[in-house]
């Protein structure tokens, strides 16, 4: 009998995967409970801690419900964790630079510019016009995480950059 093939996911797939789906794969990869154990004992060795050995489940459970994904810098953090400027992001989308050589007729043979793939192949052909840098740019700008369009709308810390 032949072992099952393993497929690896993609990025994009991840990203556009469920919530419930994503919290549910990580509560499998988090459950095995000997792997966890012994994390966390080589990380207390190497501070020189103890490790605690009794970390509940339930606590567990309790940290992956608050674990988010944040739209702008795609980073995962904690609701409770989420004061102040900790995420590095651009605060506009990227947008296609038509005078990029790439793109020198590009349209007549190969249709749209703006695709996932494009983005990837040449990060250089987009750029953020609140910096003007391309797509290899982390960041620009200092806020909070948001999970989500409606969250980061209606974020009473979020700066109007057009003062």
């Amino acid at each position: 009998m032949t072992p099952p093939t393993t497929r690896l996911v993609t990025d994009d797939e991840i990203k556009l995967a469920p919530d419930d789906v994503v919290r549910a794969a990580l509560i499998v990869l988090c459950r095995n409970d000997a792997a966890l154990r012994a994390r966390k004992k080589r990380k207390a060795d190497e501070d020189g801690e103890a490790a605690n050995e009794q970390e509940l489940p339930e606590a567990r459970r309790q940290k992956l419900e608050g674990l988010r994904v944040c739209i702008m810098c795609e980073k995962a953090y904690l609701e409770t964790e989420n004061r102040g400027e900790v995420c590095w992001h651009h605060p506009e989308k990227p947008e296609i630079e038509k005078e990029a050589k790439v793109w020198q007729h590009f349209e007549e043979h190969h249709g749209d510019m703006d695709t996932p793939q494009n983005r990837k192949d040449t990060p250089e052909a987009f750029g953020y016009p609140c910096c003007c840098n391309d797509l290899t740019s982390a960041g620009c700008r200092w806020g909070r995480h948001n999970a989500t369009v409606e969250e980061r709308d209606s974020d009473p810390e979020r700066k109007d950059d057009s003062e």
